[in-house]
């Protein structure tokens, strides 16, 4: 029993003092709620190091122009967004933006030179394996299809990256 009461006094002393700072400043939007920080839909979280695209060349925010659907792992590439669930090793969900600029009738990248590859910025216990497919009789499916980027070599590289990756049955 003491054990319980000391846990209780603990998360009542943290929501009270976020509910304390939480009144110490005016929110700055509407979407702000009391006990956690949070981050409007309407702006996109980019972190450098999280990304394997490069920022001058990121279509994220044409992407992501009306939100994220959660905001929770999420990667951000040259021209997709994924947000990654740890316990399935798996993609919650995939966004990209098509447009015929996009989609050349003429192939510039070509999908032989393309590796699967596992993605380094998530911990190697959460993440997709290259060996996970190995013998498993499932083929690797890209969310995100190689097909679609094939206006650059990099784009399309990136879609190779594991966390872009589902089981598929061949």
């Amino acid at each position: 029993m003491p054990i319980i009461s000391a846990c209780s006094v603990g998360i009542g002393a943290y929501l009270g003092a976020k509910y304390e700072r939480m009144n110490a400043r005016p929110p700055t939007d509407s979407t702000y709620f009391p006990l956690f920080d949070v981050q409007a839909a309407s702006v996109v979280p980019y972190d450098n190091k999280a990304s394997v695209g490069s920022v001058g060349s990121s279509n994220t925010s044409q992407i992501m122009k009306y939100g994220f659907p959660s905001l929770e792992n999420v990667r951000i590439f040259d021209d997709f967004v994924l947000a990654y669930d740890r316990r399935n090793r798996n993609a919650h969900w995939v966004f990209e933006h098509l447009s015929p600029d996009k989609l050349p009738s003429k192939r510039v990248a070509n999908r032989d030179k393309s590796k699967f590859f596992e993605d380094d910025k998530i911990h190697r216990k959460f993440r997709s394996l290259l060996k996970d497919y190995k013998g498993s009789g499932f083929d690797r499916g890209h969310l995100a299809p190689a097909g679609n980027h094939r206006h650059s070599q990099q784009s399309m590289d990136q879609t190779f990256v594991m966390s872009n990756i589902s089981p598929q049955v061949r």
